[in-house]
């Protein structure tokens, strides 16, 4: 018995347009923006340190913890270790994974 699960019926594909891709952001980043979000939304004092503070502390561990993989890893982030071959050029082999076991159906 064989089923469609997972795979659309129209196989056609009708867009056109280029599938969009977000911008690479770090979570501290992200954090920092909660931040200026917070001061810009307009909340009473109270509310609004109180919040400041509970992202301030999760932006101090997240930016120790970016610290740690950097210097752990040898490289910023997005970037590729020297080992990898050429920066800025795609790995010259792409491997398949291997299956773990024989399609349905065989």
């Amino acid at each position: 018995m064989k089923t469609d699960v997972g795979f659309p019926r129209n196989r056609q594909v009708t867009r056109k347009e280029p599938t969009p891709v977000s911008k690479r952001v770090t979570p501290s980043e992200r954090l920092r923006a909660e931040v200026d979000e917070v001061f810009a939304g307009g909340a009473d004092l109270a509310t609004a340190i109180e919040q400041v503070a509970r992202i301030g502390a999760r932006l101090l561990l997240q930016t120790a913890l970016e610290a740690e993989a950097t210097e752990f890893l040898g490289r910023e982030r997005y970037v590729r270790a020297a080992s990898c071959g050429t920066p800025g050029r795609a790995a010259a082999t792409v491997t398949a994974r291997p299956r773990s076991r024989p399609p349905a159906g065989r």
